[in-house]
């Protein structure tokens, strides 16, 4: 004599007749049915969710229902943010076996209740984007970002432009923080291997007191090395901030 006790698959019976909150229609069933959204459109509305749920089974839930089912339903995609980090690393070494002379420089710490190490920094630039900067105008332009998600991460991004007026990226680095630390470390690798020693090149940035204290602080950024200039569209937007007039504003 047996009997089944649990009975694990799909549910694949009719949910017509349920009502609002049947235990059946849990996180893991939404997220099956939104998961084909989910790889179209990862930022896919809340309010898309309980459509296409109310679509499949005729029940509206809620909005809470609706956020963790498209959670659930981004992990089965895209996987976790803990799962993203423990996969750079293989990530940029695929970067650097498919795209020969391809550079990537880390930056990690041992701490003692931690078993990995701590990512704190990665820089990375492409081999075109290193031979291309020789035949651009001598000028880079630096900027940061952040990276929405779970973490708030930075993206550092250094650009130059080509003869027809294109951008042409040079580097990126994903880092913990915008600080003098990290920009120092950015500033650095792109010196040493995109610059490669090219004296009178201008460095524009922002006011960020992060780079200011790093291109202070690096000799390489200095007269006649290189140059250091503010973004006139970043003095702009301060301005406007500032200054709420229009005729100054037009000035």
């Amino acid at each position: 004599m047996w009997k089944v006790g649990r009975y694990i698959k799909e549910h694949t019976c009719d949910m017509g007749t349920c009502c609002d909150g049947h235990f059946n229609l849990d996180v893991e069933m939404i997220a099956n049915v939104l998961r084909v959204d989910i790889e179209k459109t990862p930022r896919f509305p809340i309010k898309d969710c309980q459509t296409v749920v109310l679509k499949a089974y005729g029940i509206l839930i809620s909005r809470r229902k609706a956020y963790l089912g498209r959670k659930r339903a981004f992990e089965k995609v895209y996987g976790t943010w803990e799962g993203s980090f423990a996969e750079l690393p293989r990530f940029m070494e695929a970067l650097k076996h498919f795209n020969p002379g391809t550079i990537v420089e880390w930056k990690t710490e041992r701490r003692v209740d931690v078993i990995e190490d701590v990512f704190n920094y990665v820089f990375w630039t492409f081999k075109p984007c290193i031979d291309g900067f020789m035949f651009c105008r001598p000028v880079i332009s630096i900027d940061g970002t952040h990276v929405y998600g779970k973490y708030d991460i930075k993206l550092l991004i250094a650009i130059a432009m080509d003869g027809n007026g294109s951008i042409l990226p040079l580097a990126f680095a994903i880092v913990a923080n915008e600080s003098m630390e990290t920009w120092s470390l950015f500033l650095d690798n792109l010196q040493l291997h995109v610059v490669k020693g090219r004296r009178g090149v201008p460095l524009i940035s922002d006011r960020h007191h992060g780079i200011l204290l790093s291109v202070y602080d690096s000799p390489n950024w200095h007269a006649p090395f290189g140059f250091h200039r503010f973004c006139l569209r970043h003095l702009k937007a301060n301005f406007k901030k500032k200054f709420k007039n229009v005729t100054l504003n037009n000035l």
